[in-house]
């Protein structure tokens, strides 16, 4: 039987007050489940994670070009300076325009990119 490499799951949240990315240090997901968006589910019930300080990002189980891990929101650049964001799109990870529309699945073109910022801190990285 062949032992199956999974991606490691975790978490950091965006801190709107503080202006910062903070560390999760644990999370039960026997009783619960995240989804994309931050819906978590929860014996038949849905309710967001989100509160009005924090916004849960999701680690996408790949690494850049600088062996940096790349979360959900996080803003990058080729080397052709073409800038984008990763987002879910159909249940993967997708490079996005700034504009929302999808370019192409991060995967495969993760190591072609540079972290310069996320969507929350940099905004104006993305024209907002």
């Amino acid at each position: 039987m062949q032992d199956k490499q999974c991606r490691e799951i975790k978490f950091k949240a965006y801190d709107k007050e503080k202006n910062c990315m903070v560390s999760i240090e644990a999370a039960n997901f026997i009783d619960m489940a995240i989804r994309f968006d931050g819906t978590v589910w929860c014996h038949d019930s849905y309710f967001k994670i989100h509160s009005d300080n924090f916004v849960l990002v999701q680690y996408t189980g790949l690494k850049n070009k600088n062996n940096e891990e790349l979360y959900h929101y996080d803003i990058t650049q080729n080397k052709n300076g073409i800038i984008r964001y990763i987002d879910e799109y159909c249940g993967a990870w997708w490079l996005m325009f700034p504009d929302g529309s999808n370019d192409k699945p991060l995967y495969g073109s993760h190591l072609m990119q540079e972290i310069i910022g996320n969507k929350f801190k940099n905004p104006e990285l993305l024209g907002e």
